[in-house]
C-alpha cells in the first residue's frame, strides 16, 4: 500500500498501474479465503438441493 501511495505521488501512470496490480495479487488470496469461509459458514448443514435453491440454480 505504501508503494502504491508513493507511486501516486509521481506522474508515472504505468508505475501506479503496476503497484495496483501488485497489491491486487498480494491481497487476492486473503480475499478468496475470507469469501470461501463466509460461503462455507452459510452452507454448513445445508443439502445440495437447498443450496441450489438459495443461489437460484
Amino acid at each position: 500500500m505504501r508503494e502504491l501511495e508513493a507511486a501516486m505521488a509521481d506522474t508515472d501512470h504505468l508505475a501506479v498501474r503496476a503497484k495496483i496490480e501488485a497489491l491486487d495479487q498480494a491481497t487476492k488470496p486473503v480475499a478468496q479465503l475470507r469469501m470461501n469461509r463466509a460461503i462455507a459458514a452459510q452452507l454448513h448443514g445445508v443439502s445440495l438441493d437447498e443450496a441450489a435453491r438459495k443461489v437460484g440454480a
